[in-house]
């Protein structure tokens, strides 16, 4: 802190004013002879006792002002405080004048918007009425732009309703909430968002939804109530008269826990002499409470800004003020976003964001004319939405589709004013899972040097003043610290990182292994690699082949032929792995197939695994007590299904069902897997194939669990699609992850497929004849 003693002090003393006058503003003070009825009224009074106490004796009124800083950039916070000001007769008042704002205590603290040089009074009156002053002026400087980090993602969109997301606003009432909204044609719902994608709540609204396009939150300039001011602002046609504004007050906690039917109204906006224009891009200035709407011109080859200047009374009609134009580069604005002080404007496009920075000394208007910042954006397809975050540090932003990633894009903080415990890391983000990271506070902002720290990581404590952890989650990481430095002073910090799935392994090009050459393997459907016979190759026919399992090597070699004694009525896929009641390694034969969607029931045989001699192809008939069959039946009755998986950290098998254009339902089958026995599957997740991010065939062919258990791939006709899965994670909360495209390899028929061993990719098999061996590596 900045110490000021006696800057200019003017010493009044007012021993015969009373002491109610001289402690109250005027606007406050009683008249005369209220003031005379007040004291006749309480005879003998005493004038009351003194703020502080313990305040310091001297002999005249000592005003006394510490300040963190007496400069810097915008906006800029200063924290003062007249803690050892002094009075002969005892402190009463405490006054603090910033100008536009007053303060009362011997702390205070105040926050400047615009550029100058400000003086800062502060007044202490004693118990006798008499008062001095003081007086320090504080220089801000324009900011300079911000420098940004490299975007994050923090999660995809869960929600299956917001599958056209157009609008985005941070929550002033909930931290870390966001706000969403669907574009035109997808219904008037308004949708609570986490950080990381996952819906929060979902709240129908009775509004018109011609064309919902942007978002806005701020506090209403008549009510003071903080509210989502959604814009009806789409026009493509050219036939709209007039646009809207809906209105809903936030929500509070009650609410978000048990939605309800929130409270709604509208306002009609017209554009001057009644043109009708087409607008992405609604924004709220904090710091008049006025809207503003970006536009693209009825020439197309500028934007325009409209302002709809407060207060927005619900039911009127108002006519939009032209207040200036933009200069987009040619390109059209599809969101906007200004910060929660009002002292950055962002305006995201459909290629980049466009970032001005905002004196609070001049109107909104006028920030347009500075230098444009840089605003990093990622390379993401259907730009749409952007938003600061609710404390101005970063802002937000999110792609027009379903799954789309909710990106983050940080700013660099200031400077630190006073002592802080701001934490970082050794590494750069972003971060992807497994990783290992040093944290470390800012040693620029504990200017006497770190004594000791108290690490709070994940819900783990640590006491090195830069710890190392290895961390395999991936999502939100919390971590908190508590420093003292050298002079025993302390202060506390936390930060919030995203911790990503490790990257998308990336397909190189497939190799051909070899080619089946039994001419009797003409519809492949199921396949797995051995690892106890080295080299070798199960597979299986579809539909209308008697009850075999083939082996061939990987150069497609015939080895050999084992029948069961079973009728196979749809043998569709083929799972591998151990098997507890059997203490070895089997075969999960995967009857499964019903494209009539008739069959009571479905069966899996479990197979100890063979051993393959070599010297030649061999025919082997196996017992009826050499194999289990486990019956298998859907809690809602009959599905067709073409993929069975086993899963190594559990032994349950999973099996995926197949319908073109409708969900594919994953269920479980938990083990043991006991012969004999009869179980209804447990529902899992609903993944949709077909369209976006699992595009390409919507019917679901094959799949397969790596044998680490850290990899999940489920094939279609077109494509392989592969999730990461984490320690610990479930195979549900692997596939609620953001899928990776495989790249499967062009084949007439797709249908079987598995991983190697070490998962470091994966072989495909087409239904025909002469087939080719395919390996796909996947790298890393």
């Amino acid at each position: 802190m900045l110490s000021v003693v006696n800057p200019g002090i003017t010493n009044t003393p007012r021993a015969d004013t009373p002491l109610i006058e001289a402690i109250l503003p005027p606007v406050l003070r009683p008249s005369p002879a209220l003031l005379l009825l007040l004291l006749a009224a309480c005879p003998g009074a005493e004038p009351p006792p003194a703020d502080d106490d313990d305040a310091p004796a001297c002999e005249a009124i000592v005003p006394a002002i510490e300040a963190s800083t007496l400069s810097g950039t915008l906006p800029l916070t200063v924290h003062f405080d007249a803690s050892s000001s002094c009075a002969p007769a005892g402190i009463a008042v405490l006054r603090w004048d910033f100008g536009t704002q007053e303060a009362t205590g011997p702390t205070a603290s105040h926050t400047w918007l615009g550029s100058g040089t400000f003086p800062v009074t502060l007044t202490v009156v004693d118990s006798a009425g008499a008062s001095a002053e003081a007086e320090v002026e504080v220089t801000v400087e324009p900011a300079p732009c911000p420098e940004a980090r490299h975007p994050v993602a923090w999660g995809p969109l869960q929600s299956d309703q917001l599958s056209r997301p157009s609008g985005l606003a941070a929550s002033r009432v909930h931290d870390g909430l966001l706000w969403s909204h669907n574009d035109a044609g997808e219904g008037s719902t308004l949708f609570a968002l986490d950080r990381d994608g996952a819906e929060v709540a979902v709240f129908p609204l009775d509004a018109v939804h011609s064309d919902w396009e942007d978002v806005a939150v701020g506090l209403d300039p008549t009510t003071g109530v903080s509210t989502v001011y959604i814009g009806d602002l789409g026009d493509d046609d050219g036939d709209r008269n007039s646009v809207r504004l809906v209105m809903v007050p936030e929500p509070g906690e009650t609410l978000l826990a048990e939605p309800k039917e929130l409270e709604t109204s509208m306002l009609e906006l017209t554009y001057p002499d009644e043109q009708r224009l087409d607008a992405d891009a609604l924004m709220f200035d904090p710091q008049t409470g006025d809207l503003y709407i970006v536009v693209r011109s009825a020439d197309g080859d500028t934007s325009e800004l409209y302002r709809k200047a407060a207060p927005h009374l619900p039911g009127s009609t108002r006519e939009l003020q032209l207040v200036r134009e933009v200069d987009l580069g040619g390109s059209r604005a599809t969101s906007a976003s200004i910060s929660p002080l009002g002292d950055r404007i962002l305006v995201r496009t459909r290629s980049t964001a466009w970032l001005w920075l905002r004196d609070g000394s001049q109107p909104l208007e006028a920030a347009f004319d500075a230098e444009v910042c840089p605003a990093p954006v990622p390379d993401e397809s259907g730009h749409e939405a952007v938003a600061f975050d609710a404390a101005g540090g970063g802002f937000w932003t999110l792609a027009e589709h379903g799954g789309s990633p909710l990106w983050l894009v940080e700013f660099e903080p200031p400077p630190c004013e006073t002592l802080e415990a701001r934490i970082d890391t050794t590494s750069d983000p972003p971060f992807h899972v497994p990783v290992e990271l040093t944290f470390e506070l800012d040693t620029d902002c504990v200017p006497a040097g770190i004594e000791q720290v108290e690490w709070s990581i994940d819900g783990q404590v640590y006491d090195e003043v830069s710890p190392t952890v290895l961390l395999q989650q991936s999502g939100r990481l919390d971590v908190s610290a508590t420093l003292t430095d050298a002079s025993g002073a302390t202060a506390t910090g936390s930060r919030a990182f995203q911790l990503a799935p490790a990257p998308c392994p990336v397909p190189q090009p497939p190799e051909a292994w070899g080619q089946v050459v039994n001419p009797e393997i003409n519809e492949t459907s199921g396949l797995a690699l051995s690892t106890t016979n080295e080299g070798v190759l199960w597979l299986h026919n579809d539909s209308g082949d008697s009850a075999r399992l083939f082996a061939i090597g990987t150069d497609g070699a015939w080895l050999g032929t084992w029948h069961l004694d079973v009728d196979a009525r749809d043998w569709e896929d083929l799972a591998y792995g151990w098997d507890d009641e059997l203490g070895g390694m089997a075969l999960y034969v995967g009857d499964v197939g019903d494209n009539a969607e008739e069959r009571e029931s479905i069966s899996v045989h479990v197979v100890p695994e063979p051993a393959v001699p070599g010297g030649g192809p061999v025919e082997v008939e196996l017992d009826d007590d050499a194999f289990a069959t486990m019956e298998l039946t859907y809690p809602d009755g009959p599905h067709n299904c073409e993929t069975l998986m086993w899963d190594p950290p559990t032994g349950d098998l999973y099996i995926v069902t197949k319908k073109s254009g409708h969900h594919s339902h994953v269920f479980r089958k938990p083990a043991p897997h006991v012969d004999g026995t009869s179980t209804e599957l447990e529902p899992v997740i609903s993944l949709r194939f077909g369209q976006a991010p699992l595009s390409g065939s919507s019917n679901t062919t094959g799949g397969d669990i790596s044998a680490a258990g850290d990899r999940v791939m489920i094939r279609t006709y077109s494509r392989a699609w592969l999730w990461r899965r984490e320690p610990g994670q479930t195979i549900e909360e692997a596939l609620e992850g953001t899928p990776c495209d495989a790249e499967a390899p062009e084949e007439p028929q797709s249908e079987a497929i598995c991983f190697t061993p070490d998962g470091g990719g994966y072989v495909t098999v087409s239904e025909g004849t002469d087939q080719p061996v395919w390996f796909t590596p996947l790298d890393p």
